[in-house]
């Protein structure tokens, strides 16, 4: 019994050294849980660390960037201002210069105007002619002295107009028709009835509202008729017509000129070219703009000339 008792009582101790063992095995466990857990936690409150870091270096990069961004954009914009302003700059210079130019030009064209008008007036072959003309006229008879007075009524007039012309650079088209019909007219008489000028408007054209160079036509029907050729009549015919199409208004001028005249002789002259240059500047258009010629394929030897004229300004 005691044995028993004894074998009894070593079982009871191993029995608690057992318990104890297992309870220290449970502790440990649960004690190395938790340093396990702890450590998870200081990992993952690093790793938000860590992110959080991160996170904060590309706001900055970002702010950074955004800030360069600013600043080149503050750079573009005051270096495209201040290329504005230097090109605006060379601009006006550049438009001033040609303003003067253009002026000069002008100038230049209007005294050229005047001595081409001067030179009419002292032209000689004409001048002569009237003498003649008139001269003829006054030893005829009383008809023909009728027609001398109204001859040197016409050259009087004439003559008028030429000096009220020299002094201005643009006039009406109704001036500049007016003082056309004198030197066709004039022409008629200096040729015996022979020459027999026209001048047509077109109904619903205002002629005073449109403004032409002085003397513009002056030329042109110098060299139509001077260059002139007998039409089918026998006599020879020089037509004046002012229309307006949709360029707006023109004049055509028509004749008939000799077989070895070409019609580059009727537009190239002295007075015609200035004219033209003249037309150019009032209408701001090129040449191809302001005159057009050639040949009536209608009628053998007959040509025409179309002055393109500028807007109305009323």
């Amino acid at each position: 019994f005691l044995k028993r008792a004894r074998v009894l009582n070593k079982l009871g101790d191993l029995s608690g050294s057992l318990l104890a063992f297992e309870n220290s095995i449970r502790i440990g466990d649960s004690v190395a849980e938790v340093d396990s857990k702890e450590a998870a936690k200081e990992k993952m409150l690093e790793y938000e660390a860590a992110i959080n870091r991160k996170e904060a270096e590309r706001i900055s990069k970002e702010t950074q960037i955004q800030m360069a961004r600013v600043q080149q954009e503050r750079y573009l914009f005051w270096g495209v201002l201040v290329c504005s302003l230097v090109l605006a700059v060379v601009i006006y210079r550049f438009a001033r210069l040609r303003l003067n130019e253009t002026r000069l030009e002008a100038d230049r064209a209007s005294v050229e105007m005047k001595l081409f008008s001067l030179r009419s007036q002292i032209n000689p072959e004409f001048v002569t002619g009237c003498f003649d003309a008139l001269a003829e006229l006054v030893t005829g008879g009383e008809q023909k002295q009728v027609r001398a007075k109204a001859f040197v009524g016409e050259l009087s007039a004439y003559y008028r107009n030429v000096l009220v012309i020299a002094d201005k650079g643009v006039h009406s088209l109704d001036e500049e028709l007016e003082f056309s019909g004198l030197f066709l007219d004039l022409q008629r008489n200096l040729s015996g009835e022979k020459i027999r000028g026209s001048i047509e408007v077109q109904d619903d054209l205002d002629t005073t509202s449109i403004q032409v160079p002085a003397m513009l036509l002056h030329p042109f029907l110098d060299n139509l008729i001077r260059f002139g050729a007998p039409g089918n009549s026998g006599e020879q015919e020089v037509s004046v017509s002012v229309y307006y199409e949709k360029d707006g208004p023109g004049i055509r001028m028509t004749g008939h000129v000799l077989e070895d005249v070409t019609i580059e002789k009727v537009v190239q002259g002295h007075g015609a070219v200035l004219m033209r240059q003249r037309l150019e500047q009032l209408s701001g258009k090129e040449r191809d703009g302001v005159i057009r010629f050639g040949s009536d394929e209608g009628s053998r030897g007959k040509i025409f000339v179309d002055l393109q004229l500028p807007v109305e300004s009323g």
